[in-house]
């Protein structure tokens, strides 16, 4: 038997390649507007809610809240951690091309504040080598590395004695 390409074959062609284009298509939009939702949602947590709000306040008017009294001072230390833990999520993302370079755009003002904190340096200089010391990974490893590929941190950060940190060491380690 002889297959022969008549209307009513081209018709079906036809019908199933538009068909499978839509779907395509459609599936393509929903993915874009999962993704935005989802962007959303962090863009919400980090600007709403009320513990990102308090430790940005607190970052964008650089206000001294890293010392020795900051560990174990309970509601300020798990904003931060909080706001923290948002903004190295945000890097990770990134990193892992999760989101793409306009999307981190959004964020990236608020990342830049706090990475140019010099309070915030200090603390993540301080669990970073905290848990180093410890043998573990600090819990915002990927907000470091941004900051540190941006150039925003200094060069000796990683070092444990750095003579840009030492005055600021608070932990144990």
């Amino acid at each position: 038997m002889e297959f022969t390409w008549d209307t009513a074959n081209w018709l079906t062609a036809t019908s199933i390649f538009i068909g499978f284009g839509l779907t395509c298509w459609q599936l393509h939009r929903t993915t874009q507007m999962q993704k935005a939702k989802f962007i959303h949602g962090i863009i919400e947590g980090l600007r709403c809610s009320p513990d990102s709000s308090q430790a940005m306040y607190l970052i964008e008017y650089n206000f001294e809240w890293y010392n020795e009294d900051f560990h174990g001072s309970g509601e300020r230390e798990r904003c931060i951690d909080n706001y923290f833990f948002s903004l190295s999520y945000v890097c990770y993302l990134r990193k892992t091309k999760n989101i793409n370079a306009n999307e981190f755009k959004i964020l990236e003002y608020d990342l830049l504040r706090t990475c140019q904190s010099p309070c915030t340096q200090s603390y993540l200089w301080n669990l970073y080598h905290f848990a180093k010391h410890h043998d573990s990974c600090c819990s915002f490893d990927f907000l470091i590395k941004y900051a540190y590929e941006k150039k925003i941190i200094q060069n000796d950060f990683y070092d444990p004695e750095s003579e840009s940190f030492i005055n600021c060491k608070c932990l144990n380690f």
